[in-house]
This record gives structure tokens, sequence and C-alpha cells, in this order.
């Protein structure tokens, strides 16, 4: 172009427009090739640049939600530090919630300020922008927080949620699907209340992480005022205490409908407890004594007879309202969400989530946590009620007007004098299983944990199995009804009944040592328990002790416990087992506890090497005294009832023992422990975990199954028992200090004299069990280790002290 340029001023006549586009031509030929180019690698570039995006787009989503990251920089903190970094995590979760709060309290405000029931398109749109907030502990204390800065009032943070709860529920709905909305808003606020106290919701995976973080910041955590959260939860639960008595009301379908602040706290926590096992109530419920939330409650439910309200729909209209609506997949809930009690059994057992193996380990604060409410709940039962109840408490023939320890009361004696009610809406179920969990014997972990509270904690134990083995005896003798052959008080209570098994067994020593010549003669009622022996235990008046054992008392009604056995039936192994409801008969797991506790004294008591001979034969005698005297009022108890099942009653027992025998003949495991492995085969079908775990790591089922069948036929009497664990030890204590080898050729020699049935070598050379021995046989065994062992005195105490009714299966029948 430059060229043509210089032409045209040289000539005038050069006409250079052909030559221009010429030349255009060319460079845009030239060019093309390289236009391609650039733009074939800026579109590359931009593939690339836009998949590195999207990338780096799933990445970030992967860790914090597009939804959060709207929601700002401390709802992304909250999410991004997540439970690897939960100092962090809880730090910037509590600022996210102290964020939210403002708009979530402004809300439920609104809503419980609204004069009308909200209706189902209100209550949705709370449940579907707050229902998952007011399930985390971080939020609903954020909310309690920002509440009470513009509502100083003690009551006022309980009496807003009182109304939310109240206006949400509304009407019941025609459309089911109308009465699923409101429920799941029912649902939210319960689960809101039971946080407010400082408690837990350790549902799944994400429940279990939420909560240990927060149990891990929860100390360094302040409100806006500078109050702790420990603060902040004894506030929230003193609001509720504060409004428990206010009325609410609505006019529904043309009628007043009034609730308490208590009915409107009880039923919404007790439905959200039946709607989630892994919720329970914080510590902060069961302080305070008798001004504590617990005791407040239980005063409420006894002066206004609420159970009975509930149980018999006597009570008017108002009394029968329910905040939770009835759906098919709430009845149960529904129905148990009206007795004010339920609730409070329900969120006081252990969630179920943190009653895994390895829970400690994994969950260190929770478990922590869990130990100091439990602790809590447990100095809850064994105060005494606010108010006087009438009975013949030490069963010495005069009735008087006491107050009584909350546990021998809410067992037995939550029957408001009369016989409509009879403590329990769902027969005994939630109270049984909370009682269990705060009695169940310390593991190692718990152990760790209390330190030196450990011994406290276990006395604190014992005595509430105390005060409900009264409990339960009080039921009983209240009034003496029936339903068909068995006490009215334990048919209606037969989920109870189920549980006692399970509750009594871990302590059964207390009645062994209790009953026997060396416990001496127990004067004092069950609220005395004391620590002695191995461990704690209770002990109870001598006219109450006896009444346990006469008939109809607390071990006939045990006795009636027969759940369906749905596996393990074809086997001999006991420990397979499994039944409905998810635990063995009552009777049943008694029996085997004071079992493998009478087999357990006695290899210990044979395994001391005392060099006074005259002292080894008092402490194996000792063992046999112990235990002989409860046995037969085992025995006894069930002796001559009618509709016992005494056949099925004596083959499970026998199988037990078997099992029992079996499993001591390789490892020693305590009384208390057998309790645990039959539970544990109940529970879940399969491989018996827990007796996996004591077993040695090469002992198959198979050597278990020979060994419960080379047991099965041994042992008729205590007799039995105690020569069968005393010929298994290697060596046979004497007075000639003889070897074992020497007293078996000694014993063959004399029973060559037996030409027709003498006992014999087995085909290995080996000396048979005392179990494959014929009777004759046994017998003329005995007479020899008798004569010519230490085993002399123990045999004539057994003589004296037998439990055949166990062992022989000679139960009488009428």
């Amino acid at each position: 172009m430059a060229a043509i340029d210089t032409r045209v001023v040289a000539d005038e006549e050069y006409r250079a427009d052909i030559d221009r586009t010429k030349a255009r031509a060319a460079l845009r030929g030239a060019q093309a090739p390289l236009r391609k180019s650039y733009e074939d690698q800026i579109q590359q570039l931009d593939k690339a640049a836009s998949d590195a995006a999207g990338v780096i787009r799933g990445t970030a989503e992967s860790m914090v939600p597009p939804e959060v990251l709207k929601a700002g920089r401390n709802a992304v903190g909250a999410s991004l530090f997540g439970s690897d970094m939960p100092i962090a995590s809880g730090a910037a979760q509590w600022e996210y919630a102290r964020e939210v709060a403002p708009r979530m309290a402004e809300d439920l405000q609104k809503a419980a300020d609204s004069k009308q029931p909200l209706s189902v398109e209100q209550v949705k749109e709370l449940q579907e922008k707050w229902g998952d907030k007011l399930k985390n502990p971080y939020f609903v204390m954020a909310l309690a927080d920002e509440y009470r800065k513009k509502h100083g009032g003690t009551g006022d943070y309980s009496d807003m949620l009182n109304r939310v709860a109240f206006n949400a529920a509304g009407e019941e709905q025609y459309r089911e699907s109308d009465n699923t909305i409101r429920n799941a808003f029912t649902n939210s606020i319960g689960t809101a209340m039971v946080l407010s106290t400082g408690g837990v919701n350790a549902s799944g995976a994400n429940g279990l992480a939420t909560s240990e973080g927060y149990a891990e910041v929860k100390a360094a955590l302040r409100g806006s005022d500078g109050r702790t959260v420990a603060q902040i939860e004894s506030d929230n639960t003193a609001s509720f205490i504060e409004t428990g008595t206010k009325r609410y009301s609505h006019l529904l379908s043309g009628e007043r409908v009034t609730l308490r602040g208590y009915d409107i706290f009880t039923q919404a926590t007790g439905y959200a407890a039946s709607k989630n096992p892994d919720l329970a109530f914080g510590k902060s419920v069961y302080e305070g004594g008798d001004n504590s939330l617990a005791a407040k409650l239980v005063q409420y439910d006894h002066e206004h007879k609420r159970g009975l309200a509930t149980a018999t729909a006597l009570d008017d209209q108002s009394d029968l309202y329910s905040l939770a609506k009835s759906t098919q997949a709430d009845k149960s809930a529904l129905e148990q969400s009206r007795d004010p009690l339920q609730s409070l059994y329900l969120l006081s057992d252990t969630p179920n989530s943190m009653q895994t193996e390895g829970f400690a380990s994994s969950y260190h604060q929770l478990a922590v946590g869990e130990q100091s409410r439990l602790d809590a709940v447990r100095g809850f039962l064994q105060q005494e009620t606010s108010f006087e109840v009438n009975g013949d408490w030490d069963r010495d023939g005069h009735k008087s007007n006491e107050k009584i320890p909350m546990a021998r009361y809410l067992t037995g004696s939550r029957n408001y004098g009369g016989k409509r009610f009879r403590g329990f809406i769902d027969n005994g179920d939630a109270f049984g299983a909370m009682i269990e969990d705060v009695t169940h014997p310390l593991d190692e972990d718990a152990r760790k944990i209390l330190g030196g509270a450990s011994g406290q904690a276990a006395n604190s134990q014992a005595k509430i199995v105390g005060e409900f083995v009264a409990g339960y005896q009080d039921g009983l003798d209240f009034d003496g009804d029936k339903e068909g052959d068995q006490d009215k008080f334990g048919a209606t209570n037969w989920k109870l009944r189920s549980h006692a098994g399970t509750i009594l067994g871990p302590w059964i020593e207390s009645f062994a040592e209790m009953d026997s010549d060396n416990a001496g003669k127990p004067v004092v009622a069950a609220k005395d328990a004391v620590g002695a022996g191995r461990g704690a235990s209770f002990r109870l008046s001598p006219k109450l002790r006896d009444s346990l054992y006469a008939k109809g008392g607390l071990f006939t009604d045990l006795a009636f416990d027969n759940p369906k056995q749905i596996s393990g039936q074809d086997t001999l192994d006991p420990f397979d087992d499994r039944f409905e409801g998810g635990r063995p008969p009552a009777h049943a797991v008694i029996q085997a506890a004071a079992y493998a506790s009478y087999k357990d004294d006695l290899i210990h008591a044979m395994a001391n090497r005392e060099t006074d001979p005259q002292k080894w034969q008092r402490g194996v005698a000792g063992a046999v005294n112990k235990w002989g005297g409860l046995f037969e009022h085992l025995a006894g108890s069930t002796t001559g009832v009618e509709g016992l099942r005494y056949e099925e009653i004596a083959q499970r027992n026998k199988v037990i023992r078997a099992g029992i025998d079996a499993i001591t003949s390789i490892v020693p495991i305590p009384g208390p422990k057998i309790v645990d492995v039959l539970a544990s085969a109940a529970i879940k079908e399969g491989e018996n975990a827990l007796l996996a775990q004591l077993l040695p790591t090469d002992f198959t089922s198979q050597v278990l199954d020979s060994a419960i069948n080379s047991h099965y036929s041994a042992s008729e009497t205590v007799t039995d028992t105690l020569v069968e664990t005393y010929s298994s030890r290697a060596d046979w204590p004497n007075p000639e200090h003889k070897s074992k080898a020497e007293l078996i050729s000694e014993f063959l020699r004399e029973e060559e004299e037996f030409q027709n049935d003498p006992v014999k070598r087995d085909k290995n050379g080996n000396f048979p069990p005392y179990g494959a021995m014929r009777e004759e046989q046994q017998e003329r065994f005995r007479s020899f280790l008798k004569e010519r062992t230490y085993l002399g005195q123990p045999l004539e105490a057994a003589d004296e002290t037998t439990f055949t009714h166990f062992t022989k299966m000679r139960i009488a029948q009428r």
C-alpha cells in the first residue's frame, strides 16, 4: 500500500484503485490463516476456562451449597469448617445463628401474636423457613438470647413458644396431609423446647456431629449480654416453670379450648420425643429439688390428675385437646403426648444413638455431658415428692401419709388413690427404659469419665433400683385386683414388667445379700440403700423384702412376662434367642443373673489359695449359703401359681443354665454381664456381638454348641453345681495333698466294685465330666469328694440350701 501511495504522488495519471483492490485481497489472503489460528486458540482458552470454572464451582458447591453462599459470610463459615474443625465450626455456626436470630424471632413473634389459629399455609411456610433451625442447638439458643433482648420477663420466652405451638396446632383437619404439615411444625417447636433446656438432638450422623461440636464449644459461647450458654439454658428452663400454670385458649369449632403452659410444653416435647428417640432433656430440667422443672411437672400431674384424664377421657373437652393431630403415622405419638409425664420419661433416657459401641471415644464431649445429665436424673429420682402419699411403706401393717422418693412414687403410686389409672399411658415402656438407662452398671468409659464420683453414682443407682423394687411391689399390693390369673398392676403395665428383668438382673446380688445368713438382718427401707460387698447394693426392710417372694409378689408377677420368641428356637444356645420387644423373659433374666453370680462366687471361693483348709471350706460354703436361700425364694414364688406356663419357664431356665455352665467353663463372666449378653441376643438377629467380645477369638459357635450339649444334662441341685465347679478345677484341695490325678485313680479303683455301672474313663482316657455321669454315679462321686477333699463342709451346706426348682425343673403344678 505504501508503494501505491508513492506512485500516486509521482504519476498524476496513475489509477491506483485497481492496484489497491488487488493489494487488499492479497492482505486478506495472508491474514486469513493467522486470524483462524487466533480464533481457534481463543475458543480453546474459553472452553478450558469454562471447564475449570465448572470444576471449581462443583468443588465449592460440594463444600458450601449455593443456598448457603447466598446467606452470607457467616453462613459460609459455618458450612465450610464442618465437623473436622469443631471449634472453628462451632464459633462460625454461633455467629451465623446470631445473625439469623432476629428474623427468626420476628417471624415466630408474629405467629405467636396471631389472634386466630394459623392456617395450614402459614404453618407450612414457618416449617419450610425455620423447621430445620428449630432442631439445631445453635439457632435455638441464639433465638432465646435474641428474644430476651427485647422481652426480658422471666416467662416471656416460653410464653412466645407456647403461643406459637398452640396457634400452629389449630383445629383437626379433614385432610391427613394438612394434619401432617401441622404435626411437622409441632415436632420442630417441641424439639426447640427440648434444646432450650440444654437438651441434645443426636439424630443421625449430622445430629451427632452438630451436638458434639456444640458440646465442645458451648462453654466459650456468649450471648449478647455476655451471659454463658449454661445461664441461657437455666433461664429458659425457669421460663417454662414460670408459664407452667398460665392458661392459653382459643375458640375452635365454636367451643373454647384451654390449655395450661405445662400441657403445651409436655405435649409438644412429648410428641417430638415420640418421633425422635435420640432427643433428650438437658440436665437443668432436673436441678433445683422441689423447684426443678421435673418436680414441678410431677406436682402438676398429681394436683390435676392429668394421667387419669388422659387415660380415661373423663375430663372436659378442653382437657382432651391435643396439639398433635390424628394421622396414620402418628396415632401412638398422639396418644402418648397427652400424658404430661410421658415426655419426662421419653426425654430422660439415654438417646439410642449414644448407646453404640465405641461412642465415648468417637463423641467424647457428648459422652461426658450424658454422664452429667444422668447424674442429674438420678438426683431427681432420689428426691422425695413435694406431696404426701398414703401407703403401708414398710409393710408393718400401718398406713401413713408420707413423702416418698420419686422413683418409688412414679413406679407404683401414680394412681391418685384410685383404680382407674395405674401409672402409665404406654404400659410402662418409656419409664422402664428410663430406669434401665439410669441404673445400668457403669461401664469402663463411664467410670473413666466420672473418675472419683463413680462410687457415688453406683450408690445412687442401687438406691433407685431399691426404690423401683419397692414401688413395683406397692403397685401390686395397692388393691389386689386381678386380670385373669395376673395382678392388675402387672398385667396393665406388662411392658414395665418386661423391663424389670433387665433392671433387676445386674443388681441380683442385693437380693442374695439381704436374704442369706451372710447378709445380716436388714432393718432399713429401700431409701437407705448403701454400698456393700463387691459393689453398691440396696436393702429392704424385712417385711417389705418378704412381700417380694410371697405368692402374688414381685417375682410371681415377673414370671408372667412371656414375650414371643422370634428366633433361636432351633438351638440349645440361649445366647442366640430373640424376642418381641427386644428383651428376654424377665424371670429368666433374673434366674440367669443369680445362677451366673453363684457360679462366679464359687469359682472365686475355690480359687482362693487359703492355706487353712477350714477357712477355704468356710469360704466355699459361704457362697452356697449366700445364694441358696434366694433360689428357694425364686422357685417358691412361682410354685402353685395358676396361669403360669411352668414347663416353658422350666425348660428355658434349663437351657440358660446349660449355656452359662458352658461359657464359664471357658471364661469367667460375672452375673450382671450375663444380663447384657442375654439382652444383646434379644435385640438383634445374628451373632451375639457382646458374647463374641467376651469369648476367646478362636472360639467358634460350633465349639460353644458342643460345650452346651456336654453340660446340658448336668446338675440338679446347688450340690451338683458345687461339685461340677470343683471337679473342673486343675487341682482338688485335700488334707493329704494328693494330686487330682491320684484322687481320680483312687475313685476309679473304688468304682470297680460296682460292676454293673462303674464310672470309667472315656475312649480317650479322660475322666468323664460330672454332668455326663448318671445319677447313682454322681452320688458316689459326691460321697468320695466329701470324705477325701475339703469339699466336705460346703457339701453339707449345700444339702441345706437347695434350689431344685431351678435346676431340676420340678416346679409343682396344680
